[in-house]
């Protein structure tokens, strides 16, 4: 009696069936465990030794290989926020509230990554790609825009104070990142009146590498001496300064004269990090927030 065939015995399409449920409940659990690669363990609103994963359990950090740094644990340790925010209410969930100055702490609209602090570099040279046009041989503004050096800044408020140092830009995509700002205390600069916010204002201006023969680069500009004693130098992000060529002065509209004088610093003064850069917008970037009382909170 010749031998039954192999399939004779169960059903191929219902073999093919299990199958695809099975391998579709592998890539479900494994989807699962990778989106908790970020924001996981969640933090408990009963007692923070509580933790907060679900089911399945979070996966294994990855390891990246940094041009900056050694090999890198990915989902590094959160920022303790004791003293920081608290609770609104004490129900789970209530949304939380900063405790002292949220531009300062870093928190909400002003809150920032934690990345690595090394700067960023250029993918053929290994040089930091964000630096001062003094630093940055072979690049200046181009002639057809309008030199932000040697302006002065008004703030929100309307006072005068501080002026344009320098320029930082991105060697790489050849465009201007930060205005680098010397700042004193707002007492020792006037309010600009009305009037001066009715012209025109100019956006970000690109800025090109030399082609060939020698450009006069405009001078920094020696704003020190002009300063009272106590003056520092801290950078703007480029996309939130607004440009007013005809009265060479800048607006920032996102902070307060004492914001800016309290800005964060670097800790280079040719070299920004990464973890400075996320800090430094962030803070500026806050500001549309938490400048003002009546910026913070519901309209109605």
């Amino acid at each position: 009696m010749p031998t039954a065939g192999f399939t004779s015995t169960f059903d191929v399409a219902e073999l093919a069936l299990y199958a695809f449920f099975a391998f579709f409940a592998g890539l479900v659990i494994w989807l699962r465990r990778e989106d908790k690669r970020d924001g996981y363990p969640l933090v408990s609103d009963r007692s923070p030794g509580v933790k907060v994963q679900g089911w399945p359990s979070i996966p294994s950090p990855k390891v990246f290989v940094l041009p900056h740094v050694g090999p890198e644990f990915a989902r590094a340790a959160e920022r303790d926020l004791t003293g920081i925010m608290e609770p609104a209410a004490r129900w789970p969930g209530a949304p939380m509230e900063p405790l002292g100055d949220p531009m300062r702490d870093g928190v909400g609209p002003a809150s920032y990554a934690q990345r690595a602090d090394e700067p960023d570099l250029t993918f053929d040279e290994m040089l930091p790609k964000i630096v001062p046009l003094r630093a940055a041989p072979g690049y200046y503004l181009a002639p057809e825009d309008p030199d932000p050096r040697g302006m002065e800044v008004v703030t929100a408020d309307g006072i005068l104070s501080g002026v344009v140092n320098e320029a930082w830009v991105d060697r790489s995509e050849t465009f201007v990142r930060y205005l680098e700002v010397t700042v004193a205390a707002p007492r020792d600069w006037p309010v600009v009146p009305p009037e001066a916010d009715r012209a025109e204002l100019v956006p970000t201006m690109p800025v090109a590498p030399e082609a060939g023969g020698q450009r006069a680069t405009p001078a920094t500009v020696p704003i020190d001496d002009a300063l009272t004693t106590g003056s520092r130098r801290v950078l703007v992000p480029m996309q939130l300064v607004r440009i007013d060529p005809e009265r060479r002065r800048i607006r920032i509209k996102s902070v307060l004269s004492h914001h800016l004088a309290a800005a964060p610093g670097i800790a280079n003064p040719d070299v920004i990090t990464l973890r400075e850069e996320d800090r430094i917008s962030g803070y500026f970037a806050g500001g549309h927030i938490y400048a003002t009382p009546g910026r913070f909170g519901p309209v109605l």
